[in-house]
């Protein structure tokens, strides 16, 4: 049922044909207008109030051009999962965990290195005075302080020195 305005159904009556029925008109005034439309829009939507779904309205070449790129993705995927399984299959040497890394001390470098108890110490960055423990380039630090024994042995005599002079 269509329902129109008192103005156009005066005005369709005024150009209608002798003898033809309104809803004949206006059936084929709509006909005629369907018929002008790109196809896109000649797609009804599947329940009343959706819209038409892009797969109703795309064309048959654009759906091949779709599938294919479908295609090659599940191809690629394929590959991967096959690259995966491979590495999957090599075993990888087991990396320490970063608290373990923390936990151990640090073991020398060069077997020249002076004896030490790597429970009590461990070789790190050189310190600002310039300590370096044999020939490693390194310094012996105090755990779990960090401290360089050197640097707190010449700041003890400093401090030594300095209640010296003022007494």
């Amino acid at each position: 049922m269509v329902r129109l305005s008192d103005e156009l159904y005066a005005q369709l009556q005024a150009r209608g044909r002798q003898g033809i029925p309104l809803a004949v008109l206006v059936r084929e005034a709509i006909a005629a207008y369907l018929a002008e439309q790109p196809e896109q829009l000649r797609q009804q939507p599947e329940q009343p109030g959706e819209q038409p779904t892009r797969a109703a309205t795309a064309s048959p070449a654009a759906i091949a051009a779709i599938a294919a790129r479908v295609e090659e993705l599940a191809l690629q995927i394929r590959q991967l999962i096959t690259r995966l399984d491979t590495l999957d299959g090599i075993e990888q040497p087991e990396q320490p965990r970063a608290s373990e890394r923390l936990e151990q001390p640090q073991q020398p470098r060069s077997s020249q290195v002076p004896p030490y108890d790597p429970t009590k110490f461990v070789l790190g960055r050189l310190c600002p005075r310039g300590h370096a423990y044999g020939t490693t380039g390194q310094s012996l630090l105090r755990l779990p302080s960090r401290n360089c024994p050197a640097c707190v042995n010449a700041h003890k005599r400093e401090q030594r020195a300095r209640t010296r002079q003022q007494g």
